[in-house]
């Protein structure tokens, strides 16, 4: 199988120029360390509870696309006024908070 990430990148200067700059972005991009809740579905000895169904340590970045006083809203694309793959973090799950990259235009829509 060919590769794609090589077949898929454009070779053009103008593309290449493009590939070399460094993208704005409306909303923060971050890091986000929580705890994810986990369930489980059947019969478990009740000395197997804690070890099947403790919380996950989680990783997701992600665009940070609002807070309030009990919530992170994460997307992981957005498009003018558009989200794909979002989530909703309560912040008493949270963990860490990481911007990788810093909101350059925010408010400019």
């Amino acid at each position: 199988m060919e590769n794609l990430v090589e077949t898929l990148t454009p070779t053009t200067t103008a593309a290449k120029k493009t590939r070399q700059s460094n993208p704005s972005y409306l909303y923060d991009l971050v890091e986000l360390q929580w705890l994810d809740a986990v369930t489980h579905n059947g019969w478990l000895e009740l000395d197997e509870l804690q070890k099947e169904n403790s919380p996950s340590h989680t990783i997701t970045v992600a665009f940070l696309v609002k807070e309030d006083a009990t919530a992170l809203y994460l997307a992981s694309t957005y498009h003018d006024v558009e989200t794909n793959a979002q989530i909703t973090v309560p912040k008493g799950m949270v963990l860490s908070l990481k911007i990788l990259k810093k909101a350059k235009l925010r408010g400019k829509k």
